[in-house]
């Protein structure tokens, strides 16, 4: 019993070892394109659904496979633009993307019973910029 426990144990710590994001730490980006909007798709760094991901997408497009941890910025065209993401549940939200406008969207996981749900969220600037210090750069 006492084999099986150590390496249950060794297992999850392995797993969780190489699940952490490996890019550059958050930067903020200091130029917005012309007539673009700038907007982060970030997920912190937490436990809990941390080896769920999940593609997001803007208006059909794959934009990130947004893992546990990490960030991308996109330049995006102004109007509505509806970002999904899907695993065995889906997540659906639409922001008015103005030109010259700094926009942070999380993603997240709600843990269920085989798979985790995603989660998108509009956050403030405030908040965004202090759980985005924490990520790092997809690539």
């Amino acid at each position: 019993m006492k084999i099986i426990l150590l390496t249950i144990f060794c297992f999850l710590f392995i797993n969780c070892e190489t699940m952490q994001p490996t890019g550059k730490q958050f930067s903020p980006t200091s130029d917005i394109q012309n007539n673009k909007g700038l907007v982060y798709i970030y997920r912190p760094l937490l436990f809990t659904g941390s080896g769920v991901y999940f593609t997001v997408k803007a208006d059909g497009e794959s934009l990130i496979e947004l893992t546990n941890g990490t960030y991308k910025p996109f330049f995006i065209k102004p109007g509505e633009v509806t970002f999904e993401a899907e695993t065995i549940g889906s997540a659906k939200i639409t922001i008015q993307v103005n030109s010259g406008e700094v926009y942070y969207l999380k993603g997240n996981v709600i843990v269920g019973p085989l798979v985790g749900k995603p989660i998108l969220t509009q956050v403030s600037k405030e908040i965004g910029e202090k759980e985005i210090s924490e990520c790092k750069l997809k690539n």
